[in-house]
């Protein structure tokens, strides 16, 4: 038997299904899509069930990837039963939803989630008059609590062979809705649903019903998706008005911290104290382990053998994962389930919004301080393609924790604070520059931040735990291969004596143009597997530690812009493979490789006219 999941964003949809299915899960993304899917099955008497979570939305009019996917996985792979997972607390928000999956005639269970929070928010539901408005089966459920779990599952048991009935609507759009389904073949579709969807405008399936769109708009004064979510609202207000009863409760402790997190002046305060605390946590922990592993792990294995470099590579890698990506999908992972987030993306969406994005970019982008690789993985929380490959784009440019040790290393110690802030400042300039240059040259139209504000609550660390290793698991089969690989490819090219011929080819442009040191060329191209690895082996190559012998002040900081600038290390380009794809992979990293080199000639010219 399969039971698909359904609801809007933070309802506790997550919450029922490891509820449900325990450790029997795995997570993947859905066939061509970055979106992702979480799939798992439980035992349930003698019946075997596989419960697909599908992903959070809020209404099915196709605007975006998860919400094609909700109604394809519906419609095409047709679940014995979906569960509508609504939030209690909240319900006439919710029940958009819930009507358009009447809608498509699919059997449906209701699971009227956090039931305990709307009592004590003062929301008294009656649940057998909602069950029966809605003609469905409703189950109340406590999902933390795991109360009301069995019901769901004995209702679910029995209810996958009853289709709900749809809402009726008014004389006017129950007109132009017969009409339509007397016009059209439904080609396996639900035809009521299908004559709605091509009344919306967002069928997956197109048919000439012109006239009678015109007829029902000019009737209604308004364009017919307007008039369609007007008459859902209509349906819901009246199930509410029956089923609900609201006593006004006193504020809590939860509402107060809410309005001080989201006051202009309080709330912006603690966002960067917030993530000024998570970066160091993340970082300072991070470059600890990192260092005890590398000595650990480096001590070990002596041997000048081939398989060194390979060694070497693992070793690499796994100083990436453990140190800095498993802090950071566990700290996102609390992040998403205590219902910050939205506040955080609400606080800076004006600013964002100059950059070409919303709100939502601002945590991957300051990740992105500490490691590209996790800034580039927390764009997935962006609604469209458009804002994720924006966001995305932008993340790779942050300066990471690596590129700020070269910045120290080769700038600060020599020249001064001041001078390695002021190339912060110039890649805060640039920054802003391309993230307007991608606002204007991507396709498809920009988005506004239309978000719920979900209510501050208490983090599952069920929850946060599995994603996190779910999500660590997933990111380390495509990582650890790349660095690996390219450990190895590096090792040989120094081995077998062809760091000088490669530093002949490329010193038109590292001595020519960049106005470097010869052998800057090989640096930069061993700086690829990490950014750090540019200043150690500068510094190795001449027989050095002092970096003033072997550049000049203009030198100096036009290595560090290039570094700063130049192509993403290659677990970032793991990270963007994993998310975006070959082809939007490549076209970033030339372009980046490009641009750096560009700017950073012009900038060298600058200092030395200066």
């Amino acid at each position: 038997m399969r039971i698909a999941l359904a609801g809007n964003a933070n309802v506790g949809k997550s919450v029922v299904f490891n509820a449900l299915t325990g450790l029997h899960q795995h997570i993947g993304n859905w066939p061509g899509k970055t979106v992702e899917r979480a799939e798992g099955t439980l035992k349930y008497g003698e019946q075997t069930i596989d419960v697909i979570d599908l992903p959070g939305i809020y209404s099915l009019s196709s605007f975006s990837q998860e919400e094609e996917i909700t109604r394809d996985y519906i419609l095409n792979e047709e679940p014995d039963v979906v569960i509508d997972v609504i939030d209690a607390t909240a319900i006439e928000r919710n029940l958009y939803l819930t009507l358009q999956l009447l809608e498509m005639e699919r059997p449906l269970i209701v699971a009227l989630n956090q039931m305990d929070l709307a009592r004590m928010k003062g929301v008294d539901i009656n649940v057998k008059e909602l069950q029966e408005m809605l003609g469905v089966p409703v189950v109340p459920v406590v999902a933390v609590r795991r109360e009301g779990l069995t019901e769901l599952l004995e209702t679910a048991m029995s209810t996958k062979t009853k289709p709900p009935r749809g809402m009726g609507y008014s004389e006017a759009m129950e007109l132009a809705i017969r009409e339509v389904q007397g016009r059209i073949d439904a080609e396996g579709y639900p035809k009521r649903w299908l004559a709605i969807k091509l009344l919306e405008g967002t069928a997956p399936v197109s048919s000439d019903i012109k006239d009678i769109k015109r007829e029902l708009e000019e009737k209604a004064r308004t364009d017919a998706f307007s008039y369609m979510a007007s008459e859902r609202y209509r349906v819901i207000r009246a199930i509410v008005d029956r089923a609900q009863r609201i006593v006004e409760p006193e504020k809590t402790s939860s509402e107060r911290l809410d309005a001080f997190l989201t006051d202009p002046l309080t709330g912006s305060l603690a966002l960067v104290l917030f993530f000024v605390g998570i970066f160091a946590l993340i970082f300072l922990f991070g470059n600890l382990v990192s260092s005890a592993l590398e000595n650990l792990l480096f001590g070990l294995f002596t041997s000048d053998a081939a398989l060194y470099s390979l060694y070497e590579g693992f070793v690499a890698g796994l100083t990436i994962v453990l140190p800095y990506i498993v802090p950071f999908y566990l700290l996102f992972g609390i992040l998403e389930d205590t219902g910050y987030i939205a506040r955080a993306a609400f606080l800076t969406d004006g600013i964002m919004h100059r950059l070409g994005i919303h709100g939502k970019a601002i945590i991957p982008l300051l990740l992105s301080f500490g490691c590209n690789v996790p800034g580039c993985l927390g764009c997935r929380i962006m609604e469209s393609e458009r804002e994720k490959g924006i966001s995305i784009f932008l993340a790779t440019i942050v300066p990471c924790s690596a590129v700020s040790v070269v910045v120290m290393g080769v700038v600060g110690k020599t020249l001064g604070l001041g001078y390695a802030l002021l190339l912060y400042a110039l890649m805060v300039l640039v920054l802003f520059a391309l993230g307007r240059l991608a606002y204007r040259i991507a396709p498809g139209e920009p988005m506004g931040l239309i978000m719920e504000m979900p209510r501050l609550r208490k983090p599952s660390m069920d929850v946060v735990a599995k994603q996190t290793y779910h999500r660590t698991m997933d990111f380390t089969k495509i990582a650890f291969p790349i660095i690996i690989a390219g450990s190895f490819l590096m090792s040989m090219l120094s081995r077998y004596g062809l760091v000088k011929p490669i530093s002949d080819v490329l010193s038109p442009i590292t001595e020519g143009w960049l106005l470097l040191p010869s052998l800057a060329g090989v640096v930069l191209m061993f700086g690829v597997v990490r950014k750090e690895l540019t200043l150690t082996m500068l510094l190795a190559l001449y027989g050095t530690t002092s970096i003033s012998s072997i550049m000049s002040a203009p030198q100096m900081l036009t290595f560090a812009l290039v570094v700063m600038l130049y192509t993403p290390c290659l677990s970032t380009i793991a990270a963007l493979l994993k998310e975006i794809g070959v082809k939007r992979t490549i076209h970033i990293v030339l372009f980046e490789t490009l641009f750096a080199l560009a700017l950073g000639g012009v900038f060298a010219r600058i200092l030395v006219l200066l």
